[in-house]
């Protein structure tokens, strides 16, 4: 709303504080309000409770909806950055933990999963999303939905949570955000629907629609993608809601004539609720009168969100502790699994042998660039309501390690030459920060450039003239084009925005008390104008090539590889595979792999399982994500790892929307990243 000017900055920042909703007290009485957003005290939470259940006629609680993304007080990764921990387990305890905070101050309702499938680094969106990959993207939706939301929605440490955005919002043309979406359904179902279906047979309590038509008719109005398909199809039966003003959006996208016909539009397609518009309180009493809509329709609604008030139990108790927030925010416990999922997420992309930092042999060390100084950029979007004291910055947590700092440069800040020479003039190892302000990702922060800025660029080329080695923290919500520090750095670090302990796991990971294995969720590309970059992409006819031939699928301005590819990661110890063996069952193929410790360091390998189907009745991807696990090793170690490879997920829905499991030949790699090139072969 900030962005299309419906509200100023003053009214944004009012509302952050839950103060403009307080205008809509009168209109809770009446009845005409049954959700709250944006509330985030336990006092004024109460406060709107008692107005809906002791003044409004029919006495029915609030739902109070908060976009908790990752984390509440206690600020996790950015779903990006902990999409790196390939860790089932981990996806979980962050989303147990926001529910019990979320849910202390009074919530009952967030706005989270995001389950997007997201190619395209320049979308702002895909720093909330799982990455580019469907599998991981089907096991982060089941353990989310069960962290936030439990066996029992009436728990006082549970919360009602909301997979998002439904459908293929991450796959809007060029990058842009709130764009449209062109593609044939059968691409649809295999890319951008599984992790739906995942999140709804894990028991989801609602779904968001998402802002972009699809092939040419808005998702908020569409019948066939919310009726047919979501409602019949996948059987789900919990509460529909909008995306914010998306009902009356549907006007600007020119499908409905005006708000009257944006509402019967969106209830005739099975939207429950409409979140902020205000279409269904302005006209659906008209429209009913003017018989253009059912209240069976009307009915059916309601009955789904008063379900969903019921199971939370807020008609038995709708009020929260006022005292309970203060009692568990930021707790021991969940500040050390926040530093925990920063460690795990954190991904080391480049090493020349700078790191760990041997301190007897760098005794000077300094620290420079705006981003590891300010708590803000430790957050990433959507962090609202994270507690600055407990933050910890790089800069706070260096200086411990008796590391100096100066600032030098900024994102947009040009860099200072002399600053950097005072600075540096006895240090014998830079740590340099890159990337973005944690304001340039998340919903409406698109860009046509994800290259660094041009005072970064300029910082890089005066390290490298300086001859002082040099490690690259970069700080961002998306992947970017980074080949400069890829060529000139000694090491690269990718630290995302990790949340509150930020600091503390970079400091750890730097001096060498922790491993890092976190492994890329995303292609790194090589220049903006190569996005969308997947390592999924379908097999062409000419596929890329290294050599000098130009009739292959590739750019003569870029490379064929991109920077970084899905997967990739590396430890402070080495990895070797052996032995792949793969035997036939009844209902799946057994995988089996000889995983060794080769290097001088404990560590932990996150194996990975990718297949290919070499030939179908329709071009499949040059490789497919189809399993992964966490194996710890110490040096010397190794272990045989084992995956259950079903025949049902190695097929495809082709074009009449049947799902297909043809029988061929397939090839199965297995090894730590998606480039790997140890492989065995099967006949189906």
């Amino acid at each position: 709303m900030l962005e299309s000017g419906r509200i100023t900055l003053k009214e944004y920042e009012s509302a952050q504080k839950g103060d403009i909703f307080d205008r809509n007290e009168d209109e809770i009485r009446a009845g005409r309000i049954g959700s709250m957003l944006g509330v985030a005290e336990p006092e004024k939470i109460n406060r709107l409770q008692r107005i809906a259940v002791e003044e409004s006629r029919l006495h029915i609680p609030l739902l109070i909806g908060c976009d908790v993304i990752h984390g509440f007080n206690t600020v996790f990764p950015t779903p990006l950055a902990e999409s790196c921990c390939f860790d089932d387990e981990l996806f979980e305890q962050t989303a147990t933990v926001s529910a019990k905070e979320a849910r202390a101050a009074g919530i009952n309702w967030i706005f989270a999963p995001m389950i997007d499938i997201s190619r395209d680094a320049r979308w702002g969106r895909i720093a909330e999303s799982m990455g580019q990959d469907t599998f991981l993207a089907q096991r982060y939706a089941e353990r989310k939905v069960k962290g936030y939301q439990g066996d029992d929605l009436s728990s006082k440490e549970k919360i009602a949570c909301c997979a998002k955005h439904f459908l293929a919002y991450g796959a809007c043309e060029g990058g842009k955000d709130y764009n449209s979406v062109d593609m044939s359904f059968s691409k649809l179902y295999d890319v951008y629907l599984p992790p739906f279906k995942n999140a709804i047979d894990a028991g989801v309590a609602s779904v968001m629609t998402s802002f972009n038509d699809i092939n040419g008719v808005p998702v908020t109005t569409n019948k066939r993608l919310l009726k047919s398909l979501l409602r019949e199809d996948l059987g789900f039966e919990g509460v529909v809601v909008s995306d914010a003003s998306a009902i009356e959006e549907t006007v600007n996208h020119g499908y409905s004539a005006n708000s009257l016909e944006a509402a019967k539009n969106a209830l005739d397609a099975g939207v429950d609720v409409d979140m902020i518009s205000r279409s269904y309180i302005d006209f659906l009493e008209e429209l009913l009168k003017q018989k253009r809509i059912k209240i069976e329709d009307i009915d059916n609604a309601v009955r789904n969100v008063l379900r969903l008030k019921i199971a939370l139990g807020l008609f038995d108790n709708p009020y929260c502790d006022e005292k309970e927030l203060a009692a568990i925010s930021c707790k021991k416990e969940h500040l050390n699994l926040a530093k925990k999922s920063a460690l795990h997420s954190t991904v080391l992309l480049k090493n020349n042998g700078v790191l760990p930092i041997n301190k007897n042999k760098f005794k000077n060390i300094l620290l420079i660039g705006e981003l590891g100084a300010k708590i803000s950029e430790n957050y990433g979007c959507w962090a609202f309501y994270g507690k600055d004291e407990y933050a910890v910055t790089l800069k706070s947590a260096l200086e411990k390690e008796g590391v100096n700092y100066a600032e030098c440069y900024g994102v947009k800040k040009d860099f200072d030459e002399q600053e950097f020479k005072a600075a540096a003039a006895n240090a014998d190892l830079i740590i340099a920060t890159f990337g973005e302000n944690s304001s340039m990702s998340g919903e409406a922060h698109s860009y046509a450039d994800i290259s660094l800025s041009k005072p970064q660029k300029k910082a890089v080329r005066y390290l490298k003239n300086s001859k002082i080695p040099f490690i690259s923290v970069l700080y961002n919500g998306r992947p970017m084009c980074i080949p400069e520090l890829d060529e000139d750095s000694d090491a690269v670090i990718e630290a995302w925005q990790l949340g509150t302990k930020a600091g503390e796991a970079l400091a750890d990971i730097i001096f060498g008390r922790f491993n890092p294995y976190g492994k890329l969720t995303t292609n790194f590309p090589y220049k903006s104008g190569e996005c969308p970059s997947y390592y999924n992409h379908m097999s062409t006819g000419r596929p890329a090539s290294s050599n000098s031939a130009p009739w292959t699928s590739k750019y003569d301005d870029g490379r064929v590889k991109p920077v970084y590819s899905f997967g990739q990661g590396l430890s402070y110890t080495d990895f070797e595979y052996s032995n792949l063996k793969l035997e036939k069952q009844k209902n799946f193929v057994k995988v089996s792999v000889k995983v060794a410790n080769v290097g001088k360091v404990d560590g932990h390998e996150t194996v990975q399982l990718y297949i290919h189907d070499k030939f179908a009745s329709k071009v499949r991807p040059v490789r497919e994500l189809k399993g992964y696990k966490k194996v710890f090793l110490k040096r010397g170690e190794s272990k045989k790892i084992e995956f259950d490879l079903p025949y049902d997920n190695l097929g495809f829905y082709n074009e009449n929307l049947e799902y297909v499991v043809e029988k061929g030949e397939f090839e199965v790699f297995v090894g730590t990243d998606s480039l790997c090139t140890y492989k065995a072969e099967f006949t189906l």
